[in-house]
């Protein structure tokens, strides 16, 4: 697990990638801004924080 930050831009690993090393996808400004309020205690590394970004941009088949 891992993530880059680019000029206040994150980019993740993308989980439905089966390529080793999996593609750097971009996660949405407002999906950083909304998991740094829901998850206050999580840091930006953690899975708690990945989890929620993962939910927050679609990958669970289900509209947050």
């Amino acid at each position: 697990m891992k993530h880059l930050m680019i000029f206040g831009t994150m980019f993740i690993d993308d989980p439905t990638s089966y390529r080793y090393p999996p593609p750097q996808i971009e996660v949405p400004q407002h999906v950083i801004e909304w998991c740094d309020n829901f998850t206050v205690d999580a840091e930006r590394d953690s899975l708690r924080f990945l989890d929620c970004l993962w939910y927050k941009m679609g990958y669970y088949r289900f509209k947050p």
